[in-house]
């Protein structure tokens, strides 16, 4: 994934990631017809990123001119990109639902 995630003019992220996960759930028939059921879920992940900070206008002059600028105070000849990284692995979904199925077909 290729991503740009903004909180308001305070913080934001960019980066790439690579992620993926497992799920598993049961189905338990509620009638006869079986239209009506109770369902559980529950998923496992991972997901790794490597990303780089960002604020919303110029960080040297406090100019906000409408443009997301790296946060990075540095030599820009130092400057490297993508030099954060971030790693999860754990749960990612656990879901309980109760459910009808208008068009029940066998």
């Amino acid at each position: 994934m290729v991503y740009g995630i903004g909180f308001g003019k305070t913080k934001g992220w960019e980066g790439e990631g690579l992620g993926g996960g497992l799920s598993a759930g049961w189905v338990w028939p509620l009638n006869r017809k079986g239209n009506f059921r109770f369902e559980v879920s529950a998923s496992l992940g991972a997901l790794y990123s490597r990303f780089d900070p960002y604020v919303y206008g110029n960080p040297i002059t406090g100019v906000e001119d409408g443009l997301y600028y790296y946060d990075y105070y540095g030599n820009t000849s130092e400057f490297v990109k993508r030099n954060h990284e971030f790693f999860w692995f754990g749960p990612t979904n656990i879901g309980i639902h109760l459910t009808y199925d208008i068009l029940y077909r066998r």
